[in-house]
């Protein structure tokens, strides 16, 4: 069934594929969808929820060279009464002063108001020198972009509770 005026966008990724139709009349109106899981190996993966006492979470395609206009989040639950240790790993990604291209921002909560741990991080990191941080609550939000140039193999972290 199709309506006349509307849209059709197709994606897809590994075998997860979703058609999106939008009916919408003005370019500047956007269709905006969340998913909090999606059926993709971890590797590739933009994004998703994990739960656990510990874990490693790492950029898409991480060690080969993260894509362009990355926008993507991963929401860290421990269990209530809980705090979430993070050290990154590895990091190599294009560094700017006040990392405003690409960059990793790790937030102390579950939403995107929640206060930063620490500043944005970018640039490069040796192996297992990079930042400790330390939430303060069961929930850490961890932000990743990249701009329309440049990438890198880009990062790689753990967390503990």
């Amino acid at each position: 069934l199709r309506m006349r005026g509307a849209r059709v966008v197709s994606f897809s990724l590994s075998v997860f594929f979703i058609n999106l139709v939008s009916f919408v009349k003005a370019p500047s109106q956007i269709f905006n969808s969340r998913f909090d899981k999606l059926n993709l190996r971890k590797d590739e993966a933009c994004g998703g929820i994990f739960k656990g006492s510990s874990g490693t979470l790492s950029s898409p395609g991480f060690s080969d060279n993260y894509e362009n206009n990355l926008d993507c989040f991963w929401l860290i639950k421990a269990s209530e009464g809980q705090v979430i240790s993070i050290d990154f790993n590895y990091m190599q990604i294009e560094y700017h002063r006040q990392c405003m291209y690409d960059a990793v921002i790790v937030r102390d909560g579950d939403i995107m108001t929640s206060p930063m741990l620490g500043s944005r991080l970018c640039g490069s990191i040796e192996p297992n020198s990079g930042p400790h941080l330390l939430t303060t609550g069961h929930q850490a939000l961890i932000h990743f972009i990249s701009d329309y140039t440049t990438t890198y193999k880009g990062f790689e972290l753990t967390w503990t509770t």
